[in-house]
């Protein structure tokens, strides 16, 4: 199992602690049988989205991560290049 693909319950029963068990251990969202094809289809698509977008936003992260090594690393090599002096300096 994948932990960042999005889990849908679906429940035949009307147990509302089983769904808010479900949702606290991670699901997404649940759907109460009989299934209304409209909710189901929203709770997919909302279901994707969520997915997509949190995709996006760890695929970001990881690029701002290698960015902000790349610019310690700029830094630190700066600091230890010698100071020269300015055209001003006699």
């Amino acid at each position: 199992r994948r932990p960042d693909t999005p889990t849908l319950i679906i429940t035949g029963h009307d147990e509302h602690a089983l769904a808010i068990d479900a949702l606290r251990g991670g699901a997404y969202d649940f759907i109460q049988k009989p299934i209304d094809r409209d909710d189901f289809v929203g709770a997919l698509t909302r279901a994707i989205q969520a997915h997509a977008r949190n995709r996006r936003v760890k695929d970001r992260r990881s690029a701002l991560e290698r960015c902000a090594s790349e610019l310690e690393r700029i830094v630190e090599e700066f600091g230890r290049v010698p100071a020269t002096p300015t055209s001003s300096e006699p």
